[in-house]
């Protein structure tokens, strides 16, 4: 295979004719799934249905702990394909996903060579935890995505173009998308010892930064005050990054050393391979520019996250595309050094083999979602509510923001969520009004003595489950 570019053919367009049909498996074929996946759907629909476009909410409530890039773009897409359903949420997160592929293949393109980067973006593109989390409604792969672009544009020498990205970035999960390119392209620019471009670099970045994200804030401002700016910037960010305990928090230093291999499988294998030649001949890579870039970009991303208080094994997903540029850096090399005919064998050999994993994924796109999905879905608990909301004032008991998201994502509207028995109590004591009471079975114990006082229990759903399991009671006139 000659992946040299020419008229006829480039490795781009083989990639995108592989990646998007690829992509779009696996997106249109369940409905919203925990873990904040529902949430996330909730506060995207939310917003498109008339909440605030600045102020992100869910249940009618700011939540502020991600800027609203990805509900800008689930609303995008519900305008342009006239529909909210659990695909179109998750639409954008595809859009993305294929997006970092194509910046990850630009970069190894830039650095190395056309095959470098063809290889560095199936290795991305086939990675297991990349893969997963392009198909759900987060935001975490926007973030990897634009991060990976400010870095293409860093290396094209655009300030523009990475302070446009470093603001999308922000913008998509906060100031870790300002730190994330930010803390790389400053390693670098120091380590070749050009301190003007770095100074220009920040001047530049600062000036869009002010003039893209100021506004946000000043819309955050009006509607919520010192309050909302606290939250978002005080709570949600520097206590994220710096305090043992908020979310997610608990794991050693080393947590993501032991959860990246797993992750990145299969791509890791060629992975290993890059470390074990790097640590046998260092010089090597340390000597070429392109690969200590490299380098330098997945260190310094990887050094941020263990040193960070809070850890999930997503979170490393900007880390994926350097690992995925060394990979295949150093498969390219390995391939190089063999004579023209092996050469030829081997990039046949490797083509077939991320051709298989393309197919192994696209079939069990066939059969896995549905199988899962009725494991995991919420979707029955729903219509039953639905069924019988007509004439009832529908209210949840202590819901948590997962189960908010997704009974709002498909009712379409707001409820009451009251969080203490009293406020419960109070809620149902009225004769003359007829009450829905939408409960997790895990607080049946707490809710039963109240409530059988004063309601009747009208559908049990998944009964034999400990999770994902609810109760509905009917209180009120008729109940």
């Amino acid at each position: 295979m000659n992946f040299s570019p020419t008229k006829r053919f480039h490795p781009m367009w083989l990639l995108l004719a592989a990646i998007i049909p690829l992509y779009l498996t696996w997106t249109f074929d369940h409905s919203l799934w925990n873990p904040d996946e529902t949430r996330d759907a909730g506060i995207a629909a939310e917003m498109y249905r008339g909440g605030s476009v600045a102020v992100p909410k869910l249940n009618g409530e700011a939540f502020l702990e991600k800027p609203p890039l990805y509900y800008w773009a689930c609303a995008v897409v519900y305008k342009v394909t006239g529909r909210v359903t659990a695909g179109t949420t998750r639409l954008p997160s595809v859009i993305f996903g294929v997006l970092g592929i194509l910046f990850t293949f630009l970069i190894a393109r830039r650095l190395f060579n056309p095959r470098a980067g063809f290889l560095a973006a199936c290795l991305l593109g086939t990675s297991a935890q990349y893969f997963r989390m392009s198909h759900v409604a987060l935001m975490d792969v926007s973030l990897a995505a634009l991060v990976t672009g400010a870095i293409y544009f860093h290396l094209r020498g655009s300030k523009l173009g990475f302070a446009i990205c470093t603001v999308l970035a922000f913008f998509a999960k906060g100031f870790l998308g300002v730190i994330l390119p930010g803390l790389a392209v400053t390693i670098d620019l120091l380590l070749q010892k050009k301190f003007r471009q770095l100074f220009k670099t920040i001047a530049i970045g600062a000036a869009v930064f002010v003039v893209l994200a100021l506004p946000w804030f000043w819309a955050l401002w009006q509607e919520g005050g010192r309050r909302y700016l606290e939250i978002f910037l005080i709570d949600n960010h520097w206590k994220r990054f710096s305090s043992s305990t908020g979310d997610h928090t608990g794991h050693p230093w080393f947590f993501y050393f032991l959860s990246f291999p797993g992750d990145f499988l299969p791509s890791t294998i060629v992975f290993i391979g890059f470390v074990v030649s790097f640590v046998r001949s260092p010089r090597p890579v340390l000597r070429d520019p392109a690969m200590k870039f490299s380098l330098v970009w997945f260190a310094s991303l990887f050094a941020f996250f263990c040193l960070s208080s809070s850890k999930r094994s997503i979170y490393l997903l900007p880390v994926f595309p350097a690992a995925a540029v060394l990979g295949a850096a150093w498969l390219d090399g390995v391939l190089s050094r063999c004579p023209e005919e092996r050469q030829a064998r081997g990039e046949f050999a490797i083509c077939s083999l991320f051709a298989g994993l393309a197919l192994l994924m696209i079939g069990a796109s066939f059969f896995l979602p549905a199988r899962l999905d009725r494991e995991k879905t919420f979707v029955p608990y729903i219509e039953e509510v639905r069924a019988r909301r007509a004439g009832h004032t529908l209210i949840g008991f202590d819901l948590s923001e997962m189960e908010l998201g997704v009974i709002g994502f498909y009712l379409e509207g707001t409820f009451k969520n009251v969080k203490t028995l009293g406020e419960l109590k109070e809620a149902v004591g009225d004769p003359s009004e007829k009450v829905l009471v939408m409960v997790n079975r895990t607080r049946k114990d707490d809710v039963e003595p109240l409530l059988e006082k004063k309601s009747r229990l009208v559908f049990e759903y998944r009964p034999e489950k400990k999770t994902r399991s609810y109760l509905l009671y009917a209180a009120g006139k008729g109940a």
